[in-house]
């Protein structure tokens, strides 16, 4: 799907008169066996493809899959999709990352739960890995790992609601409005929930000095 859905969009962009070329991500990222992204090679890689390629002003690249250092494809696992769209990001220097889906943006609690919830206009990039780690319907921590490097601003854009800003996710929150406040100053901004977890107490003289 990635690389058919890749090829028909730079080719429909060709069309509309773009310079566009398709970018097959196997050609480029590389990705170590322990799952790290090998940056210096993929950004060695992706500096040759453009070499090749003069007056590319549109690079319609696929998520999801990447390369062995071996040159056996691969693939970024959870989350693949998005995580490739801030490695590239980070491998481009991007001024941002907008990750286009079905909904608003990041929600202060589970819309489905909680009717007073609202789209939160920004995260912090650890705010968001607690909202996520605890439940919460956002960015997998390891896809704002790369955007961290270069202090890149991830967005978070629903594609059937073009007139929702989103939110928006980078270093400190973005502070708007009389009301900001530093990080630390912060008040509550979200709620996550895990389902169907249960904590079981044990007790008895026999657990005494038992962690």
């Amino acid at each position: 799907g990635e690389l058919w859905l890749a090829q028909m969009f730079a080719g429909r962009a060709k069309q509309q008169g773009a310079n566009a070329e398709f970018l097959d991500a196997r050609e480029v990222l590389v990705v170590e066996e322990d799952d790290e992204i090998n940056y210096e090679a993929s950004n060695a890689k992706l500096d040759q493809w453009y070499a090749e390629r003069p007056g590319t002003d549109v690079a319609v690249i696929t998520g999801f899959i990447a390369s062995t250092p071996e040159g056996i494809p691969t693939t970024l696992k959870r989350n693949g999709s998005d995580f490739s769209a801030t490695i590239f990001g980070a491998l481009l220097r991007a001024k941002t990352v907008t990750i286009w889906t079905d909904v608003d943006g990041v929600y202060s609690a589970d819309p489905r739960k909680v009717n007073e919830a609202v789209v939160l206009e920004s995260l912090s990039y650890e705010e968001a890995w607690e909202m996520s780690y605890f439940g919460a319907n956002v960015l997998h921590p390891r896809t704002t790992q790369p955007a961290m490097q270069y202090n890149t601003p991830v967005k978070i854009r629903n594609f059937f609601n073009l007139d929702a800003p989103g939110t928006t996710i980078r270093t400190r929150g973005v502070c708007v409005g009389p009301h900001c406040k530093d990080i630390e100053e912060q008040f509550v901004k979200g709620f996550a929930t895990i389902d169907d977890v249960a904590m079981i107490n044990v007790e008895g003289t026999g657990m005494i000095g038992v962690p």
